[in-house]
């Protein structure tokens, strides 16, 4: 509880949008995110010292475990349209939870890529889920809103987390990893009991079927899904990209990466609210892709300056371009938030918005080949990065204005 509480601090919010049910929703979030800050800290270390796997291997097993992921979002979606939201997240955080403990029982590569891939299951599936079940608990004028306090505070939980997670390192026993995956495990039942307190709303079977497939017959939603993974590239460049870019094209020490990280989640944690109250409706969510995408290229653009600039100029062009790249991230979330409610219908809103959760899952796997790629390339790696970046947007934003959201 004393993370939990640290984390509401640090997330500088005390009346979560979205009234008794945002409340519930953010606290379970807060555990949740508190939790796998934990295991994410860590989880590396342990696969490698404790268990004996290579970095060739952990990468080989979660890459494949993202294709598993990838696979199962959509059934999910599809249970939760049939079942209810509520009750799919519910067994999706208690299947969490079990499948996150079986990490103490690997001993091997085969055993690692097999609970890797359960783990995957539910990982991809849990946000379509959540934000269907906000769709449900929250009040349309609301819904963008809370997603975005839920992000916030998921950000802060994270972060707590990893600091946390510092003193399990530190002792560096598999007693202390062993006790960080458990206390993962433990969270999501936590988060699975406080989700339990919501009501059960009222559900009416989703028609079976050729209906069945109808999220992948609406092509304009596969439209916006294709642009909005690419806008989704954001991740990547904050992860991989400016990190690669500081270490092959400035001067700046490798410090300075740790600062774009703290730089990023304090912006992300503080502004993520107002920003997602741009873009509440249709309209405004065609607004915030073309922002978003405009953003995400003064990144590339500032990243490419800071190349030829040394001292204290490159560290000012660098903080810019982190200030951009955060803007852009927490404009597309509040953009995919709000087409998502505006165009996902109502009885088949899970799985749509499976649907439109492939894009992150795409990114996930194509996005360290692109950034890298345009990063090694340089100048015109980045600028060409830019060029698909708004280009996604404002394809994104012609398909919205096609579908009545006049921007």
């Amino acid at each position: 509880m004393v993370a939990v509480r640290l984390t509401a601090r640090v997330a500088g919010l005390v009346r979560p949008p979205g009234g008794r049910a945002g409340r519930i929703l953010a606290t379970s979030i807060t555990v949740d995110a508190v939790g796998r800050g934990l295991f994410l800290a860590g989880s590396v270390v342990f696969f490698t010292r404790e268990v004996g796997l290579t970095a060739v291997q952990v990468g080989a097993g979660l890459a494949i475990a993202g294709l598993v992921g990838l696979v199962a979002g959509y059934p999910v979606g599809l249970l939760a349209d049939r079942f209810g939201a509520r009750r799919m997240l519910i067994v999706l955080h208690l299947y969490r939870a079990l499948t996150l403990a079986a990490y103490t029982l690997i001993e091997s590569f085969i055993g690692f890529v097999v609970v890797a891939g359960l783990v995957a299951v539910a990982a991809g599936s849990t946000v379509p889920v959540l934000q269907t079940l906000v769709g449900d608990a929250v009040g349309a004028d609301q819904r963008v809103t809370t997603m975005g306090y839920l992000r916030a505070v998921q950000n802060a939980g994270f972060a707590v987390g990893g600091l946390l997670a510092a003193a399990a390192i530190g002792v560096d026993t598999r007693a202390a990893y062993m006790t960080l995956i458990l206390v993962n495990a433990v969270s999501f039942v936590i988060s699975a009991s406080l989700v339990r307190r919501l009501p059960d709303t009222a559900t009416t079977p989703r028609a079976a079927g050729v209906r069945a497939l109808d999220a992948f017959r609406d092509k304009p939603f596969l439209l916006i899904t294709g642009c909005n993974g690419i806008l989704l590239l954001h991740s990547t460049l904050l992860a991989v990209g400016v990190p690669l870019w500081i270490l092959l094209h400035t001067s700046l020490p490798p410090v300075v990466v740790a600062g774009v990280f703290v730089l990023n989640t304090v912006l992300a944690v503080a502004l993520q609210v107002p920003v997602s109250a741009t873009a509440t409706t249709l309209p405004g969510s065609g607004r915030a892709f073309r922002r978003a995408g405009l953003a995400l290229a003064a990144t590339c653009l500032l990243l490419v300056v800071s190349g030829s600039m040394a001292g204290s100029v490159a560290v000012v062009l660098l903080v810019l371009a982190v200030v951009a790249l955060t803007f852009g991230e927490m404009l597309q979330a509040a953009a995919a938030w709000s087409v998502g409610y505006a165009l996902a219908p109502e009885r088949r809103r899970a799985s749509y918005l499976s649907v439109l959760g492939l894009g992150t899952s795409a990114q996930s796997m194509a996005g360290p080949v692109i950034v890298t790629a345009a990063v090694g390339a340089g100048t015109w790696g980045l600028l060409l990065l830019a060029a698909g970046l708004v280009a996604a947007a404002e394809l994104a934003r012609g398909v919205i204005r096609d579908r009545g959201g006049s921007v």
